[in-house]
């Protein structure tokens, strides 16, 4: 069984995907910018303080998923996936 995150369970996003056994199995899957967005939610005050300052400062150069507070949500929702 795969663990679900809240988020797939709560946004009903499935994926069709076929097994070695021909039988089509659904999965939940929300989109990057929605788990970005659950991820931004769940943060502290301080830490929505420094996401804003990183945002800002670093302007294009700032990657919300290359960055580690982002990939260790990631690798706890989805530890298949990560």
């Amino acid at each position: 069984m795969i663990p679900f995150c809240e988020l797939c369970i709560e946004k009903r996003n499935h994926l069709k995907i076929d097994s070695k056994s021909r039988d089509n199995v659904y999965i939940n899957m929300p989109s990057i910018e929605e788990q970005k967005e659950a991820y931004i939610r769940q943060l502290n005050p301080q830490e929505k303080i420094a996401y804003e300052i990183a945002k800002t400062k670093l302007e294009s150069s700032f990657d919300l998923e290359k960055s580690i507070g982002f990939l260790a949500y990631m690798k706890k929702q989805h530890p298949s996936k990560v």
